[in-house]
């Protein structure tokens, strides 16, 4: 599947979650709330994985135990543990900063993917961070993000877009799924930010995830929450 591109029925799929989403939720104000809350994750992210804003190893470590999503939604399951017991703080600052910093000029989001990787830092994790400091640029690949994208896609199950599915598809469907949001950008006429793109469509596929009827279908499917 690579190059994936919308079908028609996909497309219409979209089209009918963005009527809720911007009937139920979506509105000038809250736009203006995703603005700002990604601007305050680019400046926090840029400053404690570029710009060593956290050199203290124990402030780092909340960092990423506190602000990073992946991280935080499986500490029940110890993650943050394992990735510590596996990997220095010296060797997980230089993992994130190397990746960040080789992330502008490559056109292989997967290569920049596998630049960061270490043991149990994985897409989830480094793909967060890339969103956040390159919200024009790089999706985020999580649980979240990868349901809200099974709703719209056909035939194709959660676990092969969280197991199967490369980063550069996702990046490549989800620039489709913002052509759509664009469209109702203008047709409403809302304000956005040019250079975050990719963060208003993660903001989109947040949204399908946290619906009830989202929860209730991954429940019957077997999927705790």
């Amino acid at each position: 599947m690579a190059g994936i591109k919308l079908t028609l029925n996909e497309t219409q799929r979209a089209k009918k979650l963005l009527v809720d989403y911007f009937s139920q939720h979506h509105s000038q104000s809250q736009l203006r709330r995703d603005t700002q809350e990604g601007e305050y994750q680019q400046g926090l992210f840029t400053g404690a994985l570029l710009h060593d804003a956290r050199p203290n190893d124990k402030e780092f470590l909340d960092f990423l135990h506190d602000e990073i999503w992946a991280i935080h939604e499986t500490l029940r399951f110890g993650l943050l543990d394992d990735i510590v017991r596996e990997n220095s703080v010296d060797q997980i600052r230089v993992a994130f900063r190397n990746m960040l910093l080789g992330a502008p000029t490559s056109t292989d989001p997967d290569w920049v993917l596998a630049s960061g990787k270490r043991p149990f830092l994985g897409i989830s994790i480094l793909s967060e961070a890339l969103c956040k400091v390159y919200p024009d640029r790089f999706s985020i690949k999580n649980k979240r993000s990868e349901w809200g994208l099974y709703f719209i896609l056909v035939d194709v199950s959660p676990d092969y877009i969280e197991n199967e599915m490369s980063y550069a598809d996702f990046i490549g469907i989800s620039w489709q799924i913002w052509d759509l949001i664009d469209e109702e950008y203008q047709r409403r006429k809302l304000d956005y930010d040019v250079l975050r793109r990719l963060w208003y469509v993660d903001r989109f596929y947040l949204w399908i995830y946290e619906r009830p009827q989202t929860k209730q279908i991954m429940k019957l499917m077997g999927f705790a929450d």
